[in-house]
């Protein structure tokens, strides 16, 4: 006789006609597999774990993060919907004190955002440095988070320790999509920083050039000054960036404007070596022998540091290559530290 029929009759053990249910793991390794469940997207695991009494709330990652954590900076909205139903804290820390939802601004999870704010979690929960998760996600770059986190109500002029908003975030990050988010908002455009750069400032000194755009179209101060009277276009000629004087000469930016030491956009060209950005200036008309205290000309200032293109620049628009400042020496003189710009002057 069969020995199955001779143990159990005519009927299959549960066992033998039915496949073994997964094994479920116990206590901590029960909680790291349900963090690990929850970061990938494994929703039929995560909801056999939940049911067989994996901690909710448990530290797992050597203790760094919850599993809601683990799923709302993993983009996994539907799994932080399972763990908000199961008791899941909203407001929950991790070891770097950051909220589920500061994390999915970071990471720019609009749709863990929205469910996370729907379940009421707090939208200027902050960390250390009064950073909330507006600033975050403008910081990153995620226009659809700011676009969210706005239209829930975030305080689009909450300022970190260092006095820094949203909106200068974004602009010094160079994302012109959440810059213009942002003013569509309504945000400060004029807001300024400690050193009283504005928004101008600082997108002319990375070469922004769609957000200077966008500013100037706004209405932005293009003759706004900084402690040290540094204008946005002072900025601009002083790094090379064409675009972006462009854009600003465009906007009926002052050419001649002064800094305090009489330094004009033309003298910080020549300077700093940026021919393109010195021909720029010269075609629209800038003083090619504007005079700084001390009557040093943009030639002299090329010459003392040794800029070829803009010394031959400057003699092809017709400057006096002999024009002498307040202690005599011609650009000649002031070259001499530089064979190749002597050259020029000589023979050029």
């Amino acid at each position: 006789m069969n020995l199955f029929k001779k143990l159990f009759g005519d009927k299959k053990p549960e066992a033998l006609s039915t496949p073994p249910p997964p094994r479920v793991p116990s206590g901590a390794k029960q909680d790291e597999e349900l963090g690990q469940a929850a970061a990938r997207g494994e929703a039929e695991k995560v909801a056999r774990l939940l049911r067989a009494g994996a901690n909710v709330e448990a530290m797992v990652v050597n203790g760094h993060f919850r599993p809601l954590h683990l799923a709302a900076g993993g983009g996994q909205a539907s799994i932080v919907e399972m763990l908000l139903a199961a008791g899941a804290d909203k407001e929950a820390r991790n070891k770097a004190d950051l909220t589920p939802l500061l994390l999915a601004s970071a990471a720019g999870h609009s749709s863990v955002v929205e469910v996370l704010l729907k379940a009421g979690a707090d939208k200027e929960g902050r960390l250390l440095g009064n950073i909330r998760p507006l600033y975050t996600a403008a910081l990153e770059g995620h226009a659809a988070v700011v676009q969210v986190l706005l239209a829930a109500g975030a305080e689009k002029e909450a300022k970190t320790v260092e006095g820094s908003t949203p909106l200068q975030a974004a602009t010094r990050a160079g994302h012109s999509r959440v810059v213009e988010v942002l003013l569509e908002a309504g945000a400060d455009k004029e807001a300024r920083d400690k050193d009283g750069s504005g928004l101008l400032h600082i997108a002319a000194s990375k070469g922004h050039a769609p957000i200077v755009e966008a500013l100037v179209k706004r209405g932005a101060d293009i003759e706004a000054k900084r402690e040290d009277s540094y204008r946005p276009l002072h900025i601009a000629a002083g790094n090379g960036h064409v675009s972006v004087v462009e854009i600003l000469l465009i906007a009926g930016a002052e050419k001649e404007a002064k800094q305090n030491d009489g330094l004009r956009p033309l003298h910080l060209a020549a300077a700093n070596g940026h021919a393109s950005v010195a021909k720029v200036l010269v075609e629209a008309g800038a003083d090619k022998e504007a005079q700084i205290e001390g009557g040093l000309r943009p030639l002299h200032a090329a010459a003392i540091y040794g800029h070829v293109p803009v010394v031959e620049l400057l003699l092809k628009a017709g400057v006096d290559r002999d024009a002498r400042p307040e202690d005599g020496s011609t650009a000649l003189e002031l070259a001499v530290a530089h064979p190749a710009v002597v050259d020029v002057l000589l023979y050029g």
